[in-house]
């Protein structure tokens, strides 16, 4: 018995926002323990924009679960 593709639910914008969030959370680790200096906001912004991309990505071609219901 095998599952249709159709069954499963991709999620990129959750995906984008659990990466946001998790973008922030290393940015704010990153300057309690002053592992980084930041200086300008180039840094701030690269980090962001890596951590949403992997997040959209993983929302994308991450594992998917299918309809539990059916």
């Amino acid at each position: 018995m095998t599952i249709e593709q159709s069954s499963f639910k991709r999620r990129p914008l959750r995906g984008a926002l659990s990466g946001l969030v998790l973008g922030l959370g290393v940015l704010v680790l990153l300057f309690i323990y002053s592992a980084a200096t930041f200086t300008s906001l180039l840094p701030f912004i690269l980090i962001l924009v890596a951590f949403i991309v992997a997040g959209v990505l993983m929302g994308l071609f991450g594992p998917a679960r299918g309809d539990r219901g059916r």
